[in-house]
């Protein structure tokens, strides 16, 4: 290979490399910006666990639970229960959610409360109760 070819050679691989570089970077600019948008999501979240919590109910099977009673997040096999101080399994957590408590539990202190019991349905309150634990 002469040296024109060469410079030929190095000239087309620095194109292709400029135009990768470019790729990437426009790959990075919207990785960034949806990573922006996440952590706006779950600072949002957060916030509202914080600030007021999230009330929703459950289906009561007959177990003999009271007003203002604690319950607990228990994992099993990657699987998330609401127990109770005595662990009675109260509820079995949607697997998608895994992340979400995840995160807050090993991240801030919370509340799970009773706050209701109207025949079988049970009113449960989740809140964020202390700040993060960095």
């Amino acid at each position: 290979m002469n040296l024109i070819e060469k410079n030929k050679d190095l000239n087309e691989r620095l194109i292709k490399d400029k135009k990768s570089l470019k790729e990437n970077r426009d790959s990075l600019n919207i990785l960034l910006q949806e990573n922006k948008s996440l952590k706006l999501q779950y600072e949002t979240l957060t916030s509202l666990l914080h600030k007021q919590g999230v009330n929703f109910n459950i289906r009561n099977r007959n177990l003999k639970l009271q007003e203002w009673e604690n319950l607990f997040f228990n994992k099993k096999n990657s699987t998330y229960y609401l127990i109770t101080k005595s662990e009675d399994e109260v509820y079995i957590i949607n697997s998608r959610y895994n992340q979400v408590i995840e995160d807050v539990i090993l991240q801030y202190q919370y509340s799970l409360v009773i706050t209701r019991i109207d025949g079988d349905n049970i009113k449960i309150n989740f809140r964020i109760t202390g700040e993060r634990a960095d």
